[in-house]
């Protein structure tokens, strides 16, 4: 199972945990794209979406960062093949805990939001908080399984620690 296929499944059971989306009148944002995906519900009614200028660097930092390969550490490395997906894995699970991260902060600060939409933002990201750190948690623990099975020597186990360490 390679790590878009599993992180595919964890936001569809952070969706399912979340109760699918959160419905405000006339808007609808799917909790598993954090209300990325705006639209407005009815017809006629312009659709509209404000993308934050941190949004805006944070997309392109992502996007370099996939463009460049942020996996070549891991890639380069001397660990079997099932050890490197792992890590892959837990990188970006990290990543996007960090995003949702800075997404929930940016929900706390933004002063446009009333009291209502800003408690079910915060509550949608703080599920898919919850799923990410879970999956991290599972992550981890079938990383370690893997490291004992195959008998790591003690050089690659330090790899495998410096590799999940960044």
């Amino acid at each position: 199972m390679d790590v878009n296929t599993s992180l595919n499944r964890l936001a569809m059971s952070a969706t399912r945990q979340t109760g699918a989306a959160i419905q405000r009148p006339g808007l609808i944002a799917s909790a598993a794209d954090g209300g990325v995906g705006q639209a407005m519900a009815g017809a006629g009614q312009a659709a509209s979406v404000r993308i934050s200028g941190s949004g805006q660097a944070l997309y392109a930092s992502n996007r370099t960062r996939q463009e460049i390969g942020n996996n070549d550490d891991i890639d380069s490395s001397s660990l079997p093949d099932e050890i490197k997906q792992m890590l892959k894995m837990i990188r970006e699970i990290k990543a996007r805990l960090r995003e949702q991260q800075q997404e929930l902060v940016e929900v706390m600060a933004d002063q446009t939001l009333g009291n209502e939409e800003r408690n079910a933002r915060m509550a949608a990201i703080q599920a898919t908080m919850g799923s990410l750190s879970g999956a991290l948690v599972s992550a981890t623990i079938t990383l370690n399984k893997l490291m004992n099975s195959m008998d790591l020597n003690d050089t690659q186990k330090t790899e495998v620690m410096a590799l999940m360490s960044k």
